[in-house]
């Protein structure tokens, strides 16, 4: 399939294939060009392409920084084995998506840790003084519960359900 600089309906450019690359459009369209040529100069891919020559020397400066293309000494550009160069750019988005998936994991730990310790804080109720405490239960007595502590707990699940 050629990878040419496709213009969508109404003039806009759909973005590149190889976008995730970080080639343009155009990066893509000279770089496709080139793959099918082995070799050419700016002007003879401005040509082919219907692109202005400042254009395309911009592309061929971007996909050589990329290492996806190399200069000769007569100025015309060929291409570097796409296996290789391209494989390369690829193992580096890989990495680089590795490391923004363990950042997210981190923030959303952190993020959990946060939210959690929001909500107990909002749950739980500080109480002071001695009349607050409910007395202890002395072994062998019957268990009557203390109306302060019901009356509490019962206000913590209203306030937790939100009512």
């Amino acid at each position: 399939m050629a990878h040419t600089l496709r213009v969508a309906a109404g003039g806009g450019r759909q973005p590149s294939m190889l976008a995730a690359l970080g080639l343009s459009p155009e990066d893509e369209a000279v770089y496709g060009l080139l793959v099918r040529r082995a070799q050419a100069g700016p002007d003879e891919l401005a040509a082919a392409l219907r692109m202005p020559t400042a254009a395309v020397e911009a592309a061929l400066s971007h996909l050589l920084a990329c290492g996806l293309v190399k200069s000769g000494s007569d100025g015309a550009f060929s291409v570097a084995p796409p296996a290789v160069a391209l494989g390369a750019l690829v193992s580096e988005q890989r990495n680089a998506l590795r490391s923004a998936e363990l950042a997210l994991v981190m923030l959303a730990e952190e993020y959990r840790g946060a939210v959690a310790g929001r909500t107990i804080d909002e749950l739980i109720e500080v109480v002071t003084g001695v009349g607050a405490v409910p007395p202890p239960v002395r072994p062998g007595a019957a268990r009557r519960p203390y109306r302060g502590a019901r009356l509490r707990h019962t206000a913590l699940h209203r306030r937790a359900a939100g009512q």
